[in-house]
Formats: C-alpha cells, sequence, structure tokens
C-alpha cells in the first residue's frame, strides 16, 4: 500500500471478576471510534509517512488500551494515555535491499518519532438534567438563561457517571484547535451553554497539552541519556576487548 495503517484496540482488565457487560462494550467502542477520528481522520498521524517502500513495506501501528480500574472519566484517560504512547514511541530505523528488509537496533542508529502533526487530547463533560433554568458548567463558571438548562461536569466519577443524563467529548490540540466531537446523545445543549463547554473543554485540553509536553520531553532526555551512556559502556567493553 502507499501508507502504513494503525490499529486501535480497548478493553477492560481480565482480571475483573465479572465478564464485561454491554456498558463496558459500548464504551469500548466509543473510545476505538474517538481514537480513530482523532488520530487518523482528523490527521493528527501522517500515515503516509509510515510507507517504507512504496506497495510493498509499510508500518503497522498497534495501540491497544487496558483499563484497570474505572474509577470514572476513562474516556479521557484512556485518549491522554494513547496520544503519550505514540509520542513518546520511537520507530526503528530500516535499510531496504534488493531481497530483504532489515531493521536496525537502536544502538546502531538513533530511532525516529512518529510524524505526528499534532496531539490532540480529550476533555468530558457529564451531562444532567436540572430542574432550574440555571447552568453550571464545572469547575468554576456558571451562566442563566432562560430556557430549560442542562449541567455540565467536567471529568465526572464513576459515581457521577451513574446518575449523568448524557455526555459530551470534544479534543482540541495545544493550538486550540477542535480536532473531534463526539455527543452520543442524552439531554440536550443550548448554543450557549455548548458555547461555553466547549471554552471550558478548550482551556482545560490546552492545559493538558502543557502537561504532556512538559512529560515527554523529560522523558525524552533521559532515553537520551541513556542511550548515550550505554554506548559509552559498550565502547569501553570493546576496548578492553581489543587490549
Amino acid at each position: 500500500t502507499g501508507g502504513g495503517g494503525i490499529n486501535n484496540g480497548s478493553s477492560t482488565s481480565k482480571m475483573q471478576s465479572q465478564p464485561q457487560d454491554a456498558r463496558q462494550k459500548l464504551l469500548s467502542n466509543r473510545i476505538l471510534r474517538l481514537l480513530e477520528r482523532s488520530v487518523l481522520t482528523g490527521g493528527a498521524l501522517d500515515a503516509e509517512a509510515l510507507c517504507v517502500t512504496t506497495s510493498k513495506w509499510v508500518w503497522r501501528l498497534d495501540v491497544t488500551v487496558t483499563i484497570l480500574d474505572d474509577g470514572g472519566n476513562v474516556i479521557d484517560a484512556s485518549f491522554l494515555s494513547a496520544m503519550a504512547a505514540l509520542r513518546h514511541y520511537r520507530k526503528p530505523e530500516v535499510e531496504v535491499t534488493e531481497t530483504s528488509t532489515i531493521i536496525l537496533h537502536s544502538d546502531e542508529r538513533e530511532p525516529s518519532p512518529l510524524p505526528m502533526h499534532h496531539t490532540p487530547l480529550a476533555v468530558t463533560f457529564a451531562l444532567f438534567a436540572t430542574a432550574n433554568n440555571t447552568l453550571n458548567v464545572s469547575s468554576s463558571s456558571s451562566t442563566h438563561n432562560n430556557s430549560p438548562a442542562v449541567a455540565a461536569l467536567i471529568d465526572p466519577t464513576s459515581r457521577e457517571e451513574l446518575t449523568q443524563d448524557g455526555t459530551i467529548t470534544m479534543a482540541y490540540n495545544r493550538y486550540g484547535e477542535l480536532c473531534c466531537f463526539d455527543f452520543p446523545g442524552g439531554c440536550e445543549l443550548s448554543p450557549k451553554q455548548l458555547i461555553s463547554s466547549s471554552k471550558l473543554g478548550k482551556s482545560k485540553s490546552m492545559e493538558l497539552c502543557k502537561v504532556l509536553e512538559t512529560a515527554l520531553t523529560n522523558a525524552d532526555e533521559k532515553a537520551s541519556q541513556d542511550r548515550t551512556l550505554r554506548l559509552r559502556q559498550q565502547q569501553q567493553q570493546q576496548q578492553q576487548q581489543q587490549q
């Protein structure tokens, strides 16, 4: 093919005492759909750049998210972990000959990062139908509307998700660009409520992007130091053997 591919998957831990129920299956499918829309359809990852040799060799990436414990808002947690893994992963260099393809070890040639154009991160709101006309957009902002209101709670816990009337997820990158929007149903939001929620979601996504960038920079520096130390030790061992 002319471009590489990526397979996303999500599952709950096999250590659970009860089998995966219908709600968990729907949640897994939703996480998978959101990742595909953001990473591939949204253009976060350049799949064409995963091509090694046209019509012959391409890289295939498998991203598997395993949920060990659901304390609430696993969509955002899964999104963050998947994007962090894609950003931190380093693709080995490849030597292509007429008869074979050789994947080089990281000690022979430094691996390269994946061709990521941007890093979208998700923010999910739990929606609750209210009896009054007050909109509460957590965490710290609220507006008033004359129409029937819906409370939008950011980063809901598992207990809060049990009583929610709907949910909405939006993903932004570090530049504040909307990369994905998902509203599977439930109570409706008025335009003003949607705008207010999207502004808060955008702010929180950009904050998460800054935290992720800092963590990735620290991880890259540590990986580079470890590689340099390993190469020096190998060089010293070779010199001792020659002596």
